[in-house]
């Protein structure tokens, strides 16, 4: 509703980018549909890491990167990313990594 609202006071989606804080895949639904108004910036994250938000209290981790790309790509849209590539990349960090960033505070 609120990028709506935007695109009707003129501000062209080109200029909107979404951010979506979640603990549920399946609220990759607001992805679509941001998508269908137009907008193709989204600022997404790689194993979760950066979860939570200072600003506001009790809130979740970021979208994954990957589940944001499997669920463009189910949909017809067209994803410039290798998502092979991005699955592996995406097991290294959560694998390898995840619980030195979950050390520095990367993760809730």
């Amino acid at each position: 509703d609120i990028f709506g609202q935007l695109i009707d006071l003129d501000i062209p989606p080109s200029k909107l980018a979404y951010h979506l804080h979640t603990d549920d895949i399946s609220k990759g639904a607001n992805l679509l549909a941001a998508y269908e108004l137009g907008i193709r910036c989204f600022e997404t994250t790689l194993g979760w890491a950066g979860g939570g938000c200072p600003a506001i209290k009790k809130n979740y981790g970021n979208f994954p990167t990957i589940q944001a790309a499997e669920l463009f790509e189910d949909h017809g849209a067209a994803v410039p990313l290798d998502i092979p590539r991005l699955k592996k990349l995406n097991d290294w960090i959560e694998g390898s990594i995840q619980s030195d960033l979950q050390e520095m505070g990367y993760f809730d």
